[in-house]
């Protein structure tokens, strides 16, 4: 902790601009946003928590941004809202007595995200009204069902619900209605991991519930909560499942973040982590069959030099190198 703290600080951008006390939270963010934006707030997004007293710690996920030095406000900025989790983002402290502002960079969002309250900009609008978007379930063209059985592991982490992106569950579902009606998936060989699984509360970042009906059919898809126990559960059962002639597809959608080198991570649901080696030491253990990767999240190149071993019979792509966001 000592190494991350001082890393913090050689990398934080500080500035400080005094101004008027500050009264509420709202007050807060317009002297945040006269410090730090001075091409405005349209394009960003802003949450603010407060007031804290003095010595309150304000973590992202991943560090310790600052400690309030005395009575004030913390403001989380996002200039890349519309961006995969883990990319540069700033904390600012807002001093109640003297409307200083302080700034720090850093890369992840709030650790305590429900304290903070979201406040309106253009891009937050926007992303608020962000819909769930169902592909059309036509079995036209469906390809003929092999002799083989056909699997399919579906699994999105969503991280926590403040980051849990719409586009997120429409992958899912529009991967979902892709193998079974063009690719003949039998739609009892899936197993799908979404976020909380069926729990009915608010899981996604525009305050809507992951609807559970993949396809539009009336009935439920998504079987269990993208948890590392639940990820261990399926590939535990897939290895007593699948034979030498099947076929196992497997897609992952979320987040993903380097650990260093080729050493990566995709990031499930409640925070939860999902190694590349972990995730290797599953695929070793199931039988040597045909299986697919398509794998999405920022950084999952770097799953591909453990889970893919020539000359197969595995085969995968991902969304970008182990040292690229997605």
């Amino acid at each position: 902790m000592k190494h991350l703290l001082t890393l913090i600080i050689c990398l934080a951008a500080v500035v400080s601009v005094f101004a008027a006390a500050v009264t509420d939270s709202d007050q807060a963010v317009q002297s945040a946003v006269k410090a730090l934006l001075p091409q405005g707030l349209d394009q960003v997004s802003i949450m603010v928590w407060g007031p804290i007293p003095a010595g309150t710690e304000i973590w992202g996920t991943k560090e310790l941004t600052l400690t309030a030095p005395a009575e004030g406000y913390a403001v989380y900025i996002d200039d890349y809202p519309t961006a995969n989790l883990f990319h540069p983002v700033r904390y600012a402290f807002v001093n109640a007595a003297t409307g200083e502002v302080t700034a720090v960079n850093a890369y992840s969002p709030p650790q305590n995200y429900a304290d903070y309250r979201q406040y309106e900009t253009t891009i937050s609008r926007l992303l608020k009204s962000a819909v769930n978007r169902r592909a059309a379930s036509s079995p036209t063209g469906m390809v003929p069902p092999s002799r083989s059985e056909r699997y399919a592991v579906l699994m999105n982490g969503g991280y926590n619900s403040s980051n849990n992106h719409v586009r997120y569950w429409n992958d899912l579902s529009n991967i979902y209605i892709t193998l079974q009606y063009t690719y003949s998936f039998p739609e009892d060989n899936f197993f799908i991991l979404c976020s909380d699984g069926t729990n009915p509360a608010p899981d996604q970042s525009n305050g809507q519930n992951s609807n559970p009906d993949l396809d539009g059919d009336g009935d439920p898809d998504i079987q269990f909560p993208c948890l590392l126990n639940a990820v261990d559960a399926v590939f535990d059962s897939l290895a007593g499942l699948l034979s030498a002639d099947d076929k196992l597809f497997i897609f992952t959608t979320d987040h993903g973040s380097s650990a260093g080198g080729w050493n990566t991570v995709q990031n499930l649901w409640n925070q939860q982590e999902l190694t590349d080696a972990h995730f290797a030491e599953l695929l070793a253990a199931l039988p040597l069959c045909e299986i697919i990767l398509t794998l999405e999240p920022c950084y999952s190149g770097g799953f591909l030099d453990n889970a893919v071993v020539p000359p197969g019979p595995r085969i995968g792509s991902s969304a970008c190198a182990y040292n690229q966001v997605s």
